[in-house]
């Protein structure tokens, strides 16, 4: 009886090991974005399979049934994966393009607060951000905020101040707000500027179109003077939602809003049941002595449970990296095709295609100069001298031919440097760049607007 289970019990771990293994490659070739119904049929039947598998292995088809077995677990895994997806975009929480950024980041307290209106805004002071991963630290910055609850050595004031002939308002996601770097892109502007010119940041980092209308409108038009809009956009910022954050004394809390907030909503009745609990804090002792750690090689003082989590689900996360491989490949289109403002609503929402089409076409009404920019993705970066760009950069350039307005390509700033200078320009397991990556498209930028 003993030897009969042990035989039966290994047979089915070989076969559950073999699909978690082959689950992991799986997302390359099957299909993505079907519907519920589909995948939850899929996961009925293989779910009778492996039922029927496991009849096989306790009779005399040992060979059958741990075919069947292996094959109902690879089914199984991806309807389960799938209809997880699915249910989460259902429930409106936010697609992101892909990432393989890895690691742990932390705040040393809480520095974030809801606003209505951007989504969030940092508490004036100054706040340190880090993160780590299993092999190094990816940064460690302070980011000291000024009175507009904005990462700026400036203090923001309404009316352009004497002497100042042109003030640019400048809208981006994480790329541009930049808390990881120690001096982001407007910074930096401002740095190489000549004294007759200012930028003011309102980039909102994980937010994007309908953060950037309801500022625009609500805060920045009503408030500041300035003759000048860049909008630096990133692959899908114009694909989210509107993105909030809140700060507690013990968590941070994170999501996204299908639509923008029409008045004051309460973040502890309305946003906090369905927000995720993204963002965590140490005090500045246990930062150092994480950095200590990890530079030590003693990673595992720190972060056990965050180890034995990715050993564990490692799979899961493979599978993944390979799903948003295979997704980037479909939006991935040639130079020369043309894209049409059809295919543009369809793709971002009229909602969306409507909220920066108002502010391009409100600037144009009032002659603020309007500069569009495209934020350089690192996975695409080398595919963009091979003829292959998003179709979110097609999009862009449709806008731009639109409304006759000023266009600042990053792509084809990072594609002229080498595959080691690309990796240069980036942090070192994350998506983002690096401060010699923002610094070079802020000095081409800035000669850009000279020449201009």
């Amino acid at each position: 009886m003993v030897k009969a289970l042990s035989k039966y019990l290994g047979g089915l771990l070989v076969c559950v090991s073999v699909g978690w293994f082959v689950w992991a490659v799986i997302g390359m070739v099957l299909p993505m974005n079907l519907p519920l119904p589909i995948y939850l049929a899929i996961l009925i039947v293989s779910l009778w399979l492996l039922s029927y598998g496991v009849r096989q292995l306790r009779g005399k088809k040992e060979v059958a049934g741990k075919w069947v077995v292996l094959l109902s677990v690879l089914a199984t895994g991806y309807a389960i994966a799938e209809t997880e997806s699915v249910i989460h975009q259902l429930l409106g929480e936010q697609e992101q393009d892909v990432q393989e950024d890895s690691g742990y980041g932390y705040f040393n307290g809480p520095c974030a607060e809801f606003d209505p209106v951007r989504g969030y805004r940092w508490i004036q002071g100054c706040h340190r951000t880090v993160k780590l991963n299993e092999e190094s630290l990816v940064y460690d910055n302070t980011f000291c905020i000024n009175n507009a609850g904005v990462y700026s050595s400036l203090d923001y004031q309404p009316r352009v101040p004497n002497g100042v002939k042109k003030r640019y308002i400048v809208l981006g996601d994480s790329f541009t707000a930049a808390e990881f770097l120690e001096k982001p892109l407007t910074e930096r502007l401002n740095e190489i500027s000549e004294d007759e010119v200012e930028y003011y940041s309102f980039a909102l980092d994980g937010g994007g179109i309908l953060n950037w209308h309801h500022t625009f409108f609500k805060e920045i038009v009503p408030t500041y003077e300035f003759h000048g809009l860049i909008i630096n956009v990133f692959a899908d910022d114009l694909k989210r939602d509107f993105f909030v954050m809140n700060h507690y004394p013990n968590q941070g809390y994170t999501s996204y809003l299908k639509d923008s907030p029409s008045g004051e909503v309460d973040f502890d009745s309305v946003i906090l049941p369905k927000a995720s609990p993204y963002v965590s804090y140490l005090d500045d002792d246990s930062l150092d002595f994480a950095i200590e750690s990890f530079k030590s090689q003693d990673r595992l003082t720190f972060v056990d449970l965050e180890v034995l989590k990715g050993i564990i689900l490692s799979p899961v996360f493979i599978y993944s990296v390979f799903k948003s491989k295979s997704f980037l490949n479909s939006v991935l289109i040639d130079k020369e095709v043309d894209v049409s403002e059809l295919e543009a609503v369809e793709y971002y929402g009229a909602e969306k295609w409507r909220a920066i089409n108002d502010i391009i076409s409100f600037c144009k009404q009032k002659n603020i100069d309007v500069i569009v920019s495209a934020i350089p993705y690192r996975h695409v970066v080398g595919l963009f001298n091979q003829g292959k760009v998003l179709k979110e950069k097609k999009f862009l350039e449709l806008l731009v031919e639109k409304y006759k307005v000023d266009y600042f390509d990053g792509y084809e700033l990072f594609s002229s440097y080498s595959e080691e200078e690309i990796k240069t320009k980036y942090l070192v397991g994350d998506d983002h760049w690096s401060q010699e990556g923002s610094d070079a498209f802020a000095n081409s930028l800035s000669v850009f607007l000279k020449d201009d």
